[in-house]
């Protein structure tokens, strides 16, 4: 006899069939969390000892009707000449709670112990192979999860099959309160040739600019006027030349912190195909970062020549720009870079573009100015102008020293 409504039984076992199947997910996933199977263990034990304590209740109540041990049916159904006399029996309080506060204590030990330290520096995976990705990030205790970026939402089942295209925490950023890593991906054939090695995935400047001069191959194989060459080039030549990178290496986190901005960021890469109808032919690639509220963006752009970067800075903040220059104010740039600076908090846009060698810079900050009678709304337009500056410092370094 249990002396408790069948109800109660059923929704205290049930629940305790739910947490300790969850404990057993957890424990025998491909990417085991010991520290959350033992704490859903624990849990467990939670609704058993709410059945032990509600029987013993209910046969205390029982005994205090009749004043003495002998059973009684009590609406059980039990005979009382056959039934052995009532006793509440032993409380498993005492053992059980101080048993599941001990297990959810080492449960959160064993969870810190493989959380990985926030000092740690997230690698960039982008462009490696999705096992060669995981074994980078297991390194630093991260747990990798993926999204299929073709939209399909396709499961992976053998990572070397898979390339890593971007990831939700930015390269070279601390890893902070993050767990857990979301990489997108995509098979091997949809985005080319398999990735050789994870040692390849980032280029330096010197580099790229080299190999994305079209008129380099021509003096060996040909001796025809020079104005042919680039022509030749742009559509055959440029995009073997195109290189992993990953734009968020470019933005200080500790800018966006001291701007009061969402500090995680994400990234996403655009490489034009070769003679589509819309695509810039001296256009190689695309990389562009932005803050999850997209208060602050950093767009660069890759194209064939020094001198088609510096005319897309120019361009993109011209006189020509109406809406930009219209209440904003204009700080050009010396020669060196190119572009300009302009901050318009009354639109809420404010934009800077640069060049350096054959990249172009577009930068936008997405904050309007203060209003009155709203102190703790909007941004006074020098410190957007600090922000900008600050980025475009670190901006500057990255191309140099990481790209």
């Amino acid at each position: 006899m249990l002396y408790i409504s069948k109800t109660k039984i059923v929704i205290a076992l049930s629940i305790s069939v739910i947490l300790l199947l969850g404990a057993i997910l957890c424990a025998f996933t491909p990417e085991p969390d010991y520290g959350a199977a033992l704490g859903y263990f624990a849990l467990t034990l939670i609704p058993i000892l709410y059945l032990s304590v509600a029987r013993r209740r209910a046969i205390k109540r029982i005994l205090a009707t009749t004043g003495d041990g002998a059973a009684q049916t009590d609406g059980t159904g039990v005979d009382p000449a056959t039934a052995p006399p009532l006793s509440p029996g032993r409380s498993w309080l005492p053992v059980g709670i101080p048993l599941v506060i001990a297990l959810l204590i080492a449960a959160g030990v064993l969870s810190e112990a493989v959380a990985p330290d926030p000092n740690a520096i997230v690698p960039s995976v982008v462009g490696m192979r999705l096992d060669d990705a995981k074994k980078e990030l297991k390194s630093i205790a991260l747990k990798v999860e993926t999204i299929d970026s073709s939209g399909d939402d396709r499961k992976v089942f053998a990572a070397g099959n898979w390339t890593v295209t971007d990831q939700n925490i930015a390269a070279n950023t601390q890893v902070g309160q993050n767990k857990t890593i979301t990489l997108g991906v995509l098979k091997h054939d949809e985005i080319g040739a398999e990735p050789a090695a994870a040692s390849t995935a980032d280029s330096t400047l010197p580099a790229i600019a080299s190999t994305a001069v079209p008129s380099s191959p021509i003096p060996t194989t040909t001796t025809t006027p020079v104005p042919s060459a680039p022509e030749r080039s742009t559509t055959v030549a440029a995009p073997p030349a195109v290189p992993t990178h990953d734009a968020c290496n470019l933005i200080d986190i500790e800018v966006l912190k001291a701007a009061g901005f969402v500090t995680r960021t994400d990234s996403f890469t655009d490489i034009p195909t070769p003679g589509g109808r819309f695509t810039d032919p001296e256009e190689i690639g695309t990389w562009a970062c932005a803050n999850a509220e997209l208060d602050l963006a950093l767009e660069v752009t890759l194209f064939t020549t020094p001198e088609r970067a510096r005319s897309a800075a120019e361009y993109n903040t011209s006189a020509d720009q109406n809406f930009l220059t219209d209440g904003g104010i204009r700080t050009p740039f010396d020669a060196s870079m190119g572009g300009a600076k302009i901050i318009n908090t009354e639109l809420g846009v404010s934009r800077t573009t640069w060049s350096r060698g054959p990249y172009a810079m577009l930068l936008e900050v997405n904050f309007i100015g203060e209003i009155k009678g709203l102190p703790d709304y909007g941004m006074p337009a020098w410190k957007v102008e600090r922000v900008i500056d600050d980025t475009v410092t670190s901006a500057e370094f990255g191309l140099v020293n990481v790209w």
